[in-house]
């Protein structure tokens, strides 16, 4: 029999109870019910299965905590991006690394008035990590949830953490979580694993007797966007001897409707170029198009085309419409007083250029 004495209340435990000063460097989730409140419950670590990583992961996880390591107080992290791309493994390799330096790994899956002052209570250093956070703690205005938690991020009592939290979108984050190093010192945005992480990965995985069947996944990525999952799912089924043809029949990869941003040039003998930037395109629709396009005149152009005719350039990266492939009309009304030299040009060529994603960094050259 043990006797646990809490003020003036006294609880008796059986022969299995065992009293720590500090909790162990595992991995636990935060359960509560209505009659004992919050509690801890401990899980398998989360494991980072995968052979190799690609990207940047390791490098940005090591940098996050050496950060923690220099710092006097709580330091945040917001992992955002679509899902599949990379956020539930960086997070699983960051909980790896912090179990490794002693620090016990601490999730969070729902929101209980009094959670603040539970993990605030476990006065020692850790990691807490808030996965889907957009969606477990919903509702970004003053008075909502993400708010209520504040106190906590901020909180400077003894023993300080490395808040992680997830969201697939950051514009449902708190205004006062977003621009706020202070509170949440990192902002890892996740993107679509681009042509070299692509190659790289296809081949590090697929049989070597299925070769072939790499450039047409790799064709296929530059046009659709396939995540880490999708990669997954495909080496599976090239590696079982599918065409990869006939695999994305059959795949749970959907077009989504999701174009992509090209910035859209066309070429003409004499020199002016028109063009158009930011501009969603459908590589899948196979149909006839058209976009407008303008030169530094002011001059519209309209250029009409099948999306069947665009023929990819590896050496450039560009998908290309070669001369005779489109037909361009030029706006009537912006040639006013320019007839003369607008009347007798010669289109060469268009091509379409993937946009540069802005991001949500600043870019510095």
């Amino acid at each position: 029999m043990n006797i646990i004495k809490t003020g003036k209340t006294y609880k008796v435990y059986g022969e299995d109870l065992t009293v720590l000063d500090t909790l162990p460097a595992y991995t636990y989730k935060v359960g509560y019910s209505d009659l004992g409140g919050f509690f801890l419950e401990k899980l398998d670590n989360l494991e980072v299965k995968e052979n190799k990583v690609y990207g940047e992961h390791e490098q940005k996880a090591l940098k996050v905590m050496n950060r923690f390591a220099e710092s006097r107080k709580n330091l945040g992290v917001i992992l955002s991006g679509a899902k599949g791309i990379g956020k539930s493994l960086f997070s699983r390799l960051l909980s790896q690394m912090a179990i490794s330096s002693g620090m016990p790994v601490i999730l969070v899956d729902d929101y209980n008035a009094g959670l603040g002052d539970f993990i605030n209570s476990i006065k020692m250093e850790a990691m807490v990590l808030f996965d889907e956070f957009d969606k477990n703690f919903a509702g970004n205005r003053d008075d909502g949830v993400q708010a209520k938690m504040l106190s906590l991020f901020d909180g400077t009592s003894n023993g300080k953490k490395l808040f992680v939290i997830t969201c697939n979108s950051y514009l449902s984050l708190s205004e006062y979580l977003i621009n706020r190093p202070g509170r949440f010192h990192f902002h890892f945005r996740f993107n679509y694993p681009s042509v070299e992480d692509i190659t790289e990965y296809l081949q590090n995985n697929v049989k070597a007797e299925y070769y072939s069947e790499i450039k047409k996944v790799i064709d296929f990525a530059l046009i659709a966007k396939l995540n880490y999952d999708c990669l997954a799912a495909i080496v599976l089924e090239l590696n079982a001897g599918e065409k990869f043809e006939d695999a994305i029949q059959d795949l749970n990869i959907l077009n989504d409707g999701m174009s992509r941003q090209y910035d859209i040039t066309m070429y003409t003998a004499e020199g002016i170029c028109f063009k158009s930037r930011n501009r969603s395109v459908d590589f899948f629709s196979g149909e006839n198009t058209s976009f407008w396009l303008t030169d530094s005149n002011g001059v519209s152009a309209m250029i009409k085309f099948n999306m069947n005719d665009l023929i990819y350039d590896k050496h450039t990266e560009k998908f290309i419409l070669a001369e005779g492939k489109f037909k361009v009309t030029l706006d009537e009304e912006d040639l006013t007083g320019k007839e003369e030299r607008y009347k007798e040009l010669h289109y060469k060529c268009v091509d379409f250029v993937r946009s540069v994603d802005r991001g949500i960094h600043y870019r510095l050259v």
